[in-house]
């Protein structure tokens, strides 16, 4: 890769996780229920600390590639996968905010969409991805309501 696209994945760990470091500093004034043995923020401040982790691993990760990277490596679409991956992640936040479609199936779309937007061969991975989407999706629906009995769309 490109020491533009380094950059690019270095400019995306420090958004994801200053995302993360204000989705966790939000989390704080959550106070915890008696009907909720982990809290209310509990489910917000976990997400942003694996926000936080994954940001971490793909900017030392990009450091380390900037480093050692040709610079006559370029692949422009690598910047539109991005840019894709970033208004889809987008598009499913809002969805999930305004509660149009169920948690599990905007879930499960999600994450096939995020697949092939993002992998490299992605009819290889398509049978893996979808079993994974329905587990994700419909699995921590089911948790979420059932098993946390939280209020998710």
């Amino acid at each position: 890769m490109s020491r533009r696209t380094r950059t690019a994945e270095m400019f995306i760990a420090f958004v994801t996780i200053s995302v993360s470091g204000l989705f966790l500093w939000d989390a704080r004034r959550y106070a915890p229920s008696p009907f909720e043995p982990i809290g209310s923020g509990a489910v917000p401040g976990g997400v942003a600390a694996a926000g936080l982790a994954l940001g971490g691993v793909m900017l030392a990760q990009a450091v380390r590639g900037w480093r050692s990277t040709a610079a006559g490596e370029a692949r422009p679409e690598l910047g539109l996968r991005v840019l894709a991956a970033f208004i889809l992640t987008a598009a499913y936040a809002a969805i999930l905010a305004t509660g149009w479609v169920r948690y599990s199936y905007a879930t499960v779309f999600f994450f096939l969409a995020g697949v092939l937007v993002i992998a490299e061969q992605p009819r290889r991975l398509l049978p893996w991805a979808a079993g994974l989407a329905a587990l994700l999706g419909f699995g921590l629906d089911y948790v979420f309501r059932t098993i946390f009995v939280t209020n998710i769309p």
